[in-house]
């Protein structure tokens, strides 16, 4: 990590940190860095977003919250449905 550190230090012509025994410490110029990388990957992922919506794409986390006796549940069908919809979407990522 130190060497690729030094490099881009290097490659920015700036010292991004300070590096000692008690760990590392930004330096002025390493947080306008980082806030600039922190802006550009909001960007991508903004513009990434919207290419997605042009093109009818959904795209991000589906988080489901169930009851524990959803799995114990015979008559549950969720896990067959989770299964299936993965599946689904594993195909779709394929072709598209």
């Amino acid at each position: 990590m130190s060497r690729q550190l030094a490099a881009l230090e290097a490659r920015l012509s700036a010292r991004l940190c300070f590096r000692g025994p008690g760990g590392f410490e930004l330096t002025e110029f390493g947080r306008a860095v980082l806030r600039a990388a922190i802006n550009a990957h909001d960007t991508l992922q903004m513009i990434g977003h919207e290419l997605n919506c042009a093109r009818s794409v959904m795209t991000g986390s589906l988080q489901i919250g169930i009851a524990d006796n959803c799995l114990t549940n015979p008559e549950c069908k969720l896990a067959t449905t989770l299964t299936r919809f993965r599946q689904h979407s594993l195909r779709h990522r394929q072709v598209g």
